[in-house]
């Protein structure tokens, strides 16, 4: 007989005492990644929570089978935003952002539809906790969105398409990979690992392949930098919350094979590095780096990226992700990506945010509407819109 029910662990021993059940969840649930294994998320709320964070992980049980896991937290920090509800593994600053790829509720794929029906009865049961949801980097088919449909009788939702996530489907052989690549990118590859082949010697290190596994994140570390800094741009490492996440991820999760960090060298000095997790026969590329004074000369980064992918065929993979990326034109879209929109949502509880929000939507897009009016003008005829905007002169 079913008696499916919510239980909420909010407080660290709990937490700490569902890893095993937690992961074995992971590894047969409907979107099996590794953002959302113990580890990554258990790390980020030991860097990342703040005093007037509150945990509010919802397990929802079947009897005593374990069904699903929504790793939500509550963030009272602001006043003005209270009880704004989260998934743990994201909500920190810009310059510290780890960025926890496709957040989701963690469920068995049978009971799916049982899961979002419980979730969303108590969330509404216990809506005096919490006052409005916030959701980033989340795929359209997750249970996230079904969750935010049956939501909506009591909640408005806005949703944007914030950027768009890039992903390989594997195919049999590693000449079927490159045969698939354009034309250009197909010389580029072949002339420059030519190129390179003939200068010095290619070798690529594993994290396990140092003494100190922590070296390898050193020289993500100095390549990241050199490729922001050749761009005037600052560095995610800058941030000592960002650096202590990933040094203690590597401790837990490279034993397990779940994390790497590949570095390749060309005549003994390292030109490219790449941060990947793998999980369940995929590859998720989450950092890279490169040598930018080789850029030109070698293209490290295309040559190193288009030879692991080809390993990993031979290793048996089946996708190689990419992640999410700014923009339609992303550089990754070169490598012979399928894409897909990656979505921001707020839920807000219908009366005065939601008024605002609607507000500040309409403002927004009338201020778009402008701008793009303006832009599309020439200097003189932009400034008479001004005069005739500003004191009402007439067109003549």
């Amino acid at each position: 007989m079913s008696n499916i029910r919510v239980e909420c662990i909010n407080n660290t021993e709990q937490f700490c005492a569902l890893k095993n059940e937690w992961n074995t969840l992971v590894e047969h649930s409907i979107h099996p990644q590794p953002f959302l294994l113990w580890e990554w998320v258990y790390t980020w709320w030991e860097v990342y929570q703040k005093p007037n964070y509150k945990l509010q992980i919802l397990a929802v049980y079947d009897n005593e089978q374990l069904l699903a896991i929504a790793p939500f937290y509550i963030n009272n920090e602001h006043w003005l935003v209270r009880g704004r509800l989260r998934m743990l593994g994201e909500g920190e600053a810009r310059e510290d952002e780890v960025v926890s790829h496709y957040p989701d509720v963690i469920s068995l794929a049978s009971h799916r539809s049982d899961v979002v029906k419980a979730l969303v009865a108590y969330l509404l049961e216990h809506d005096n906790e919490w006052s409005f949801g916030q959701f980033r980097f989340m795929l359209g088919d997750s249970l996230l969105n079904e969750m935010q449909q049956q939501i909506s009788q009591q909640y408005d939702h806005y949703t944007v398409s914030s950027s768009q996530s890039y992903a390989i489907q594997l195919p049999p052989t590693p000449e079927e990979y490159v045969a698939s690549l354009s034309r250009s990118m197909r010389k580029q590859f072949r002339s420059r690992l030519n190129r390179m082949q003939s200068s010095g010697e290619i070798e690529i290190r594993s994290a396990q392949d140092y003494a100190d596994p922590h070296e390898a994140m050193d020289i993500l570390e100095r390549l990241h930098r050199a490729r922001w800094e050749s761009r005037e741009k600052g560095s995610i490492f800058d941030s000592l919350s960002f650096k202590t996440f990933h040094k203690t991820l590597l401790n837990r999760l490279l034993d397990q094979g779940i994390i790497d960090i590949r570095v390749m060298y060309h005549d003994g000095e390292p030109i490219a590095a790449v941060h990947n997790f793998n999980f369940k026969k995929r590859c998720y590329s989450y950092q890279s780096g490169f040598s930018s004074q080789d850029d030109k000369r070698f293209s490290p980064m295309v040559v190193f990226d288009i030879l692991e992918i080809q390993a990993l065929v031979k290793a048996g993979y089946l996708e190689y992700d990419y992640l999410s990326a700014e923009g339609d034109n992303s550089y990754k879209a070169k490598f012979k990506c399928e894409s897909e929109p990656v979505y921001e949502t707020l839920w807000l509880k219908r009366g005065w945010q939601s008024v605002l929000m609607r507000s500040y939507r309409r403002i927004r897009a009338q201020g778009g509407k402008v701008y793009r009016q303006f832009k599309s003008m020439g200097t003189e005829t932009l400034a008479t819109s001004l005069r005739q905007r500003i004191f009402g002169e007439k067109a003549s």
